[in-house]
């Protein structure tokens, strides 16, 4: 009876890990004039971004005390761009395993006159497009909707974007077992090259001594 329950208990736990690990997980991202990010495993749901003070502010109906804005809308494109290809090319076999459905994107492009606001919505393009492509060619689906378009009655370009990322948390797991594993095998060889090394120093100061 013992062994039968200890089985039971066994077979119990490693099915609820099975049911963790193989049910996916989704991480969903929006932004709106606010970044947020909200992760949901199973029924649990957590907000994870902004900071605590931005969600008191909201929860107390205070406007959120922001950084000033020194960047263009440009330059912030370039640079969220060069770090999600950064990460989608590092972790590539993980990212092979992502869903990401739906990815919307909005953009209302302005300037200070006409040929500015059709400047910045042609750079914009040139950007984001390529930069679908490359997600395309990366994760396991993608469900895109993305619109950009000039708007000569704003005086500056506003932005959208809502997504989520589906991926089961086994993935992630191998992937961090596989980095973990792939860390202590470059320290070790960093190790054993670096012995001889100073063995040769030791040599060296003893031999001029």
């Amino acid at each position: 009876v013992r062994n039968m329950t200890a089985l039971v208990i066994l077979g119990s736990t490693a099915a609820f890990i099975a049911a963790v690990l193989l049910i996916p997980a989704s991480v969903t991202f929006h932004y709106d004039g606010l970044f947020t990010v909200k992760v949901r495993v199973w029924f649990i749901r957590l907000r994870v971004y902004p900071a605590k003070n931005v969600r008191q502010a909201e929860e107390k109906g205070k406007p959120a005390k922001q950084k000033k804005e020194k960047q263009t809308i440009l330059e912030r494109a370039r640079v969220a761009i060069a770090l999600l290809k950064t990460f989608f090319l590092r972790f590539d076999r993980l990212v092979s395993h992502f869903v990401i459905s739906p990815l919307c994107v909005q953009i209302r492009a302005a300037g200070e006159n006409a040929h500015q606001t059709a400047l910045c919505c042609g750079e914009l393009s040139a950007l984001v497009f390529p930069a679908l492509k490359f997600l395309e060619s990366r994760v396991k689906r993608i469900q895109p909707d993305i619109c950009i378009f000039p708007d000569f009655a704003l005086e500056k370009t506003q932005c959208k974007i809502h997504s989520t990322l589906r991926v089961m948390p086994l993935f992630v797991l191998i992937a961090v077992l596989g980095g973990l594993v792939a860390y202590v095998r470059a320290s070790a060889k960093g190790r054993l090259v670096q012995a001889p090394k100073e063995a040769r120093v030791k040599e060296t100061k003893q031999e001029t001594i």
